[in-house]
């Protein structure tokens, strides 16, 4: 009973080691009644040939031994996961308090809770090493939504709001004045080097990365 009670209250991290994936997986929600009748095919005992019982033993072993391999394997993963995602987390914290001091002094303010900030390109989290990433695993704040029509202003504006760094973030009605950030910025150096961060005019702040 308290093995089964143990195994029931792990079972919302078993498809992490069966995938070696940091994010949680909903079908996990199914996993305890799964398990308890995987455990139950593996421990009832049959009644049969000497022999059959010797291959079903074998059997059992196999699987066993070829659980714990996959648990091993894709548990490491998902250490090295969790780790990556603290670096890059850090990682970002470090960036922002930086970009966030260099956007106050362009706007000549420490309030700049009333000034559009327009983020420009991208910049990866930094991680040293051969840092495992999946998905948004070790992927920075500055750089996943980099690719899509409106860049990343958005996220990486909300997120900064919840670090108490106010300032107005675009709205996806506004991608026009992204479009802009571009065109003002193109030749600009990428921040953190100085003119990286300039006023776009109208209370608007353009941060360049990279180029988009």
């Amino acid at each position: 009973f308290l093995f089964g009670l143990a195994l029931l209250a792990l079972s919302p991290f078993f498809l992490n080691l069966a995938t070696g994936n940091l994010q949680m997986i909903r079908a996990h929600l199914a996993y305890p009644a799964v398990s308890a009748l995987f455990l139950a095919h593996l421990t009832v005992r049959e009644r049969g040939r000497s022999g059959a019982k010797r291959w079903k033993a074998l059997g059992i072993v196999l699987a066993q031994a070829a659980c714990i391999a996959a648990a091993e394997r894709n548990g490491v993963r998902t250490i090295q996961l969790y780790e990556s995602a603290w670096e890059a987390y850090r990682n970002d914290l470090i960036t922002a308090n930086r970009m966030y001091a260099d956007i106050c002094e362009t706007a000549g303010s420490a309030d700049v809770s009333e000034c559009m900030v327009i983020f420009v390109g991208k910049r990866d989290a930094g991680l040293a090493g051969q840092a495992a990433a999946e998905e948004l695993s070790g992927r920075s704040f500055f750089e996943v939504e980099a690719h899509t029509e409106l860049g990343g202003s958005g996220r990486i504006g909300g997120w900064l709001l919840t670090l108490g760094m106010d300032m107005r973030v675009m709205g996806a009605e506004e991608g026009d004045r992204y479009l802009e950030a571009i065109a003002y910025m193109e030749g600009a150096p990428d921040w953190p080097a100085e003119g990286g961060v300039r006023e776009m005019g109208d209370g608007v702040i353009v941060v360049k990365m990279s180029e988009p």
